[in-house]
């Protein structure tokens, strides 16, 4: 399913945003909201989809993504919100 709607992503953008947003597939949905610079929706999205993920490195990678999410929306001169940052790193502790 991933690699088919990806495939077409670029062709029809608006297609695949309604299919998130009507669908719960967050494992997925964090790519495209990357692709379309949601860090903030990409990152909750991660924290979702780590709920279903059963191995531990699983977990972590997605834990790592979406800290490096969080932190991409911080503009240059600002700081990151401290409660997001907090929010990713206690998930799993």
């Amino acid at each position: 399913m991933g690699r088919a709607l990806f495939d077409n992503a670029e062709r029809h953008p608006a297609l695949v945003d309604q299919f998130f947003r009507q669908n719960d597939v967050a494992r997925l949905s964090w790519i495209n909201d990357l692709t379309h610079r949601r860090h903030e929706q990409a990152a909750s999205a991660l924290l979702i989809a780590r709920e279903s993920e059963s191995t531990v490195a699983g977990q972590q990678l997605m834990l790592s993504l979406g800290k490096l999410a969080t932190l991409a929306q911080v503009k240059p001169g600002h700081h990151a919100d401290p409660e997001q940052t907090k929010r990713m790193s206690d998930v799993g502790q």
